[in-house]
Formats: structure tokens, C-alpha cells, sequence
């Protein structure tokens, strides 16, 4: 037994007493205590509670292998994530963990499946096209590898566009767009515009306009058509501080208004010491040939709406008219602006129920609408006014693998359960965790800490749990500590205490959640529960990698240089801060090619390495490189946009490595060596 893991067995055995007095006092699976008790309980909770919950992270992690963990794709259940309508022939729905399209009927019964590796957004056109049926067909986007599929109901259409894209547009000229970093193509010939979006995230077409999203760059642009659906003129953009999560826009004559759901125009603040400005908002931009301009804004957390993450507008005679789903509420909220002109004046607003968790939504004749949950791996039928009903939940193969405990875990940082009685007040804010963890990855931002000076960019949520010591600064030595401080600081200046049951919780949308009962809503119950889906949420596979099992001449160059400049630092671990994890440099690439990828190339410490301001002393944990191709932007600091870029500042002298601010003199990589060590990185 090494001595890590006898220190944590010292620590489980500490805690057992803490555990079974925190389970007696109505800590763990108790029905709720009397007002007054919990005045009390408020007060010791956290003390008695924190060491049961560590004893519960550190069995949990004797008991899993970190070299097999599954990548969270499947593991976190069938997960319908994009969903549109086909007219009179039902709704196509990508389950992204059955990696399949399946189309159902207005019932919810699944009349068929197309297999699409790993499918995320869909697009879809009515028939009519040369070569499509009759049922029309649909456009998916393919994450892994970030490919694009097209496909229509009963069978996959044979090949792919000849061009590397991240999102399919179907364009009402009849033209089929391929959005790819930083330009836009013609799916059915070849002509490509450059664009000034790198990540697109959603797209969406007008007749004269086609839009494009990057989430993480915070930019809408608004690239011309001409009346076949084709790029005309350069595209004009738009950028803001926080987070952009979904878009859609309408017509009016010969101008397009664009919607869209993101954070408040202002940068995350925690000087005040809580999560200051990031409010949900609704923005409207008016394109009109390459012009676009901001019309105005509505503040949704201020009515109950969360992480709009879907968007929906048209055009009512004459008005402006959206309806925006929180995903983190459980509520929509319609904005009816009136006439669309520019600038907008205030709009009415119409809150109704929702769906936690939404991620896309379709609109029904009959005026209700179907909305895919992958937080509660279901598609839900909502009525006009009505509350949202079930219609269909797909059976994974993969179900009864994952608790229900982790499926809370889910929610608790995906909606605003871990922060039920936050205000949307000057500076503090109604928020989920999304606000800055897009899907569980980061949001593109540096954020002031609250510590004098110092800023420190996101890191993703995925692979966190065998990722410890957390934070920059590397202060919180498990995840028990990280989830204490984080469940304090979302309800820092709420007048609530962090420390609550969930059946006190207000919050309408737990009525959707199957899984309290099994669980109990308890305090400790819900941090146990965060703990359970950290150790679910694993990094997904590197697209990079598939198909493939060996290192090119270029990626082995790649990898001895790394182990000989770079792993002292960015250890070859499984888990962080447990060296006895490391693994041989015989067992790279073995571990790089599989499916998990699990190595996190990280350990625990400082080290000043020239990235200033020093978030630590001793300067700043190595932050782990797994899947850090798919992280922008880097180094602590966030100075760093690219791999490039941290390759062409790396120096050393003697035995000091500088990540930045190398003095002049050292030594730095040459154009072949940089060459092999990016392709290396771009592996794990």
C-alpha cells in the first residue's frame, strides 16, 4: 500500500465517527428537521459534514481504475441533445450517447435510427432537392472529429463534403453551408468565404443572411446570402464579454434580426466575493447587407430564466417575437418587442414553464413544442401554456450503469439548484455553473479572483475528479474541499446559507427530476452526489486519435522531446497529485490511443515559470494538457490564444523552464522541434 493511499484510509477511518453523527443529525437521507433546528444546523453543518464527505470521495476512488475510466460520451445515458421538426413527418432527435439520429412521430414512438458516431446540432430542409425523398432530409453534425454527416430517415447518405466543418446550414436559397474555423463553404460546389468565427458553435439562415455563433469568442456574425443561399460580401461581427449560448433569427424585408441567449455584457467580477455580473440576457442585433447593429436587451434572470440556451424567433405581423428557454430554470420566457426597428423598446415579457435543461426545441402547429433534455435524457411535449409532459426517453444501452446520485449531481451544477435563492441585483446574479462552464468545458474568459491583481482563466469541468489539487493556485487539495467552497461562494450575498435541504428549495423544475427520491435531498446528499458525476464526467474522446494505435515519425519526435522538457512538470499521472499513477514512457502511446485517453499529464505543486501574475507565491499548479487542443485560451493568465503560441514563447535556461518572459539569451525550441512537440499535443 503506498503511503497516499494510507493516508487516505487514516483520513476514511477519521471521518466514519463525523459520518455516522452527520447521518443522526438529518445530514444524509432524513426527512426535513424543524425551522429552528436548522438555524442551528446551518451553523455546524458544514464542519461535521465536510470530512463525512471526503470519506465518501476517497472510498469512491479506491474503488475506480483511472486507466479504464469510459469517456463520458454513453456513460452519461442516451443524452438527446439537437432536435428538429420534418414537417408531417415527425421530429429527428440525436441521441449523442447512442451515438444515433432517431426519428419519432408526433407520439414520441421511434420509427427508426440512422448510426452517426458521436452527432450533436441538427439542420434540416423540407424535400424537394435533387436526390432526397420525399420525407426530406437532415443535417448532422458530427463532434467527433468534427465532420459532417448528412443523412435522412432510414438510411445515411453516402459521402461527405470534401472540407473539414463543424456545422451544416441548410439555407433557405437551397443552398447547404459548411461552417468551418474561420471560413464558410459550399456543400455543393466550391466556393468558400472567409469568416471571422473560429469556433462556431450555432448557426442559423435567413433568406438574406447567414449568422454564426462562437460561443467562446462571446462574436456573433452576420455573413450576406444572395437568393441561392450563397456567401456574398464580407460578414460583419459583434463581440461581448460574457458567454453566448444559443441563436435564431427572422426576416423583415431585407434586414434579418438576430436573437440571441448569453451572459450580461460585462466581465465576471468575485472582488465582492460571489459570482458578480452573470445574469442571463436576451440580445437583438438588426443585419442589413454587411451591417450589423446592436437593438437591444432584456435581463432573463431577473425573470426566473437561466442559461438560455435556446432560442426560438419570428415575426408576427410586423413584430419581433422570441421565445427563450432556460435550461437552467426550467422556465421560458416569450419577449414580444413590438415592431421590429432598431433600437427596440422594452418588450413584453411572458413567463411559462419550461424544460430543465433544454438544448433545442421545435415549434408545432398547434402551438406547443417538443424540446430535448440531455440533462434528463428525455424529449418533453410542452403545451402552449401548459407544464412541460414527457414523451419520449430513450433506452441506452448503457442505462443502470450511472446512479441516480450522479444524475443529481448533474443538476445541481447545470441549473440553479446550487444557488436556489440568488438575486439578480446590481452585481449579483441568478446563474448556473454554465456561466462559466460551456457543457462542462470553459467559457473563453480571464476572470478577476477577488485577489488583488490576479486573473485566471476556466478550466473544464471534465476530467476534474482524478485532477486534484484544484484551482490555479492549487489551494483545495480534494474535491470535497473544492465542493464545500463552491456550494459557499453560490450563495455568498444571497442572505441564504449554502447549507439547505432541497425539499425547502422554490424551484418548480424539480418536479421533472426523477431521481430526489432515490437520493434524499439532503446537504450532504448533494454534495455526495457532485462528487458522483465528477467521477462520471470524463474528458470524451480525443478525435484526433481515432481509427489510429501508433505515434507518426513526427508525433514520436513530438513525445521524446516532451518527456524530456515537459514531463517533469506535466507528469504522465492518471491521477494528480498521486505519483505512485505515473506511467512508463513505454505506455504513451498505448494510453494515448485509447478510447479515455486517461493520462492527465499534470502533477501536484508550483512552479514559476514566467506566466505572471503569480496566482500562488511559488507561482502556479501545472495545469494538465489532457485534450488541451480543444482549451482556449491558455497559460493562467490567459495571454496565450493557441498551442502555437506557447510553443513559440517556451524557453529555457539551464535548468529553469519559462513558459514566458524567458530572458534573452535562452534557449528556445526551432521551427522542426516546435513542429513535433504541437502534433504530439495535439494527441492527448
Amino acid at each position: 500500500m503506498t503511503h497516499r493511499r494510507r493516508a487516505r484510509l487514516a483520513a476514511t477511518l477519521a471521518a466514519s465517527s463525523a459520518l455516522a453523527l452527520a447521518a443522526g443529525l438529518g445530514f444524509g437521507q432524513s426527512t426535513p428537521s424543524e425551522a429552528d433546528r436548522w438555524v442551528g444546523l446551518r451553523r455546524v453543518g458544514p464542519v461535521l459534514g465536510e470530512p463525512a464527505v471526503r470519506a465518501y470521495e476517497h472510498l469512491l476512488r479506491g474503488r475506480l481504475d483511472f486507466g479504464t475510466r469510459p469517456p463520458r460520451r454513453g456513460a452519461l445515458g442516451a443524452d438527446p441533445y439537437g432536435l428538429v421538426q420534418l414537417g408531417e413527418h415527425g421530429v429527428a432527435v440525436s441521441l449523442r450517447g447512442e451515438d444515433a439520429v432517431v426519428w419519432l412521430d408526433e407520439a414520441g414512438t421511434e420509427l427508426g435510427r440512422v448510426a452517426v458516431e458521436a452527432p450533436g446540432a441538427l439542420g434540416a430542409r423540407e424535400g424537394g432537392a435533387a436526390g432526397v425523398d420525399a420525407q426530406g432530409r437532415v443535417f448532422v453534425v458530427r463532434e467527433a472529429g468534427a465532420a459532417l454527416a448528412i443523412s435522412w430517415p432510414g438510411a445515411p447518405v453516402e459521402g461527405e463534403p470534401s472540407q473539414h466543418a463543424e456545422l451544416a446550414l441548410p439555407t433557405p436559397g437551397g443552398a447547404l453551408l459548411g461552417v468551418g474555423r474561420g471560413f464558410v463553404f459550399d456543400v455543393g460546389g466550391s466556393d468558400v468565404t472567409p469568416t471571422p468565427i473560429q469556433r462556431p458553435f450555432r448557426a442559423v439562415a435567413t433568406a438574406h443572411h447567414a449568422v454564426l455563433l462562437d460561443a467562446l469568442a462571446h462574436t456573433i456574425a452576420a455573413l450576406p446570402l444572395d437568393a441561392d443561399g450563397l456567401p456574398t460580401g464580407e460578414a460583419a461581427d459583434d463581440a461581448r464579454h460574457g458567454l453566448l449560448y444559443a441563436i435564431d433569427a427572422a426576416a423583415v424585408g431585407e434586414a434579418t434580426f438576430v436573437v440571441a441567449g448569453g451572459l450580461e455584457d460585462h466581465a465576471l467580477d468575485r472582488t465582492g466575493g460571489s459570482f458578480g455580473y452573470v445574469d442571463s440576457h436576451a440580445f437583438v442585433w438588426r443585419a442589413e447587407g454587411a451591417h450589423l447593429e446592436r437593438c437591444g436587451e432584456v435581463n432573463l434572470s431577473a425573470h426566473g430564466v437561466v442559461t438560455p440556451k435556446v432560442v426560438s424567433a419570428w415575426i408576427d405581423r410586423g413584430a419581433l417575437v422570441a421565445e427563450v428557454w432556460g435550461a437552467g430554470s426550467g422556465t421560458r420566457a416569450r419577449l414580444s418587442f413590438g415592431e421590429a426597428r432598431c433600437p427596440l423598446g422594452a418588450p413584453d415579457v411572458e413567463v411559462l414553464p419550461g424544460v430543465v435543461g433544454a438544448t433545442a426545441a421545435a415549434p408545432r402547429a398547434d402551438g406547443s413544442w417538443l424540446v430535448a433534455s440531455p440533462l434528463l435524457d428525455a424529449v418533453w411535449s410542452v403545451g402552449a401554456i401548459d407544464p412541460a409532459a414527457e414523451v419520449f426517453r430513450p433506452v441506452s444501452g448503457r442505462d443502470g450503469a450511472r446512479s441516480p446520485s450522479s444524475h443529481l449531481g448533474e443538476a445541481l451544477l447545470f441549473t440553479t439548484l446550487m444557488a436556489p435563492w440568488q438575486r439578480s441585483e446590481g452585481e449579483l446574479s441568478r446563474f448556473s455553473c454554465e456561466a462559466c462552464h460551456l457543457e462542462g468545458g470553459t467559457d473563453g474568459r480571464v476572470h478577476a479572483t477577488g485577489r488583488g491583481s490576479v486573473h485566471a482563466n476556466t478550466k473544464p469541468l471534465w476530467g476534474l475528479f482524478n485532477n486534484a489539487p484544484h484551482f490555479s493556485r492549487a489551494l483545495d487539495r480534494d474535491t470535497t474541499r473544492m465542493i464545500f467552497a463552491e456550494f459557499r461562494v453560490a450563495a455568498a450575498r444571497s442572505d441564504a446559507s449554502a447549507w439547505f435541504d432541497l425539499e425547502r428549495v422554490p424551484v418548480a423544475f424539480l418536479d421533472q427530476v426523477p431521481w430526489l427520491d432515490d437520493v434524499g435531498g439532503s446537504p450532504i446528499a448533494q454534495r455526495r452526489a457532485v462528487i458522483d458525476f465528477l467521477a462520471d464526467f470524463t474528458h470524451e474522446t480525443n478525435p484526433l486519435v481515432g481509427g489510429r494505435d501508433a505515434f507518426d515519425a513526427t508525433e514520436e519526435a513530438g513525445a521524446a522531446l516532451f518527456a524530456e522538457r515537459c514531463a517533469g512538470c506535466h507528469a504522465a499521472r492518471l491521477v494528480t497529485d498521486d505519483a505512485a499513477s505515473e506511467v512508463p514512457r513505454e505506455r504513451w502511446e498505448e494510453l494515448v490511443f485509447s478510447a479515455a485517453g486517461p493520462v492527465v499529464w499534470a502533477r501536484e505543486g508550483w512552479n514559476a515559470t514566467g506566466v505572471l501574475p503569480y496566482v500562488h507565491p511559488d507561482g502556479a499548479r501545472p495545469t494538465s494538457l489532457r485534450r488541451v487542443s480543444a482549451r482556449s485560451p491558455l497559460f493562467t493568465n490567459g495571454s496565450a490564444a493557441s498551442l502555437d503560441d506557447v510553443l513559440a514563447r517556451a524557453a529555457w535556461d539551464g535548468e529553469r523552464f519559462f513558459h514566458d518572459g524567458a530572458p534573452s539569451g535562452a534557449a528556445r525550441l526551432g521551427t522542426g522541434d516546435a513542429a513535433s512537440l504541437l502534433a504530439f499535443l495535439r494527441l492527448l
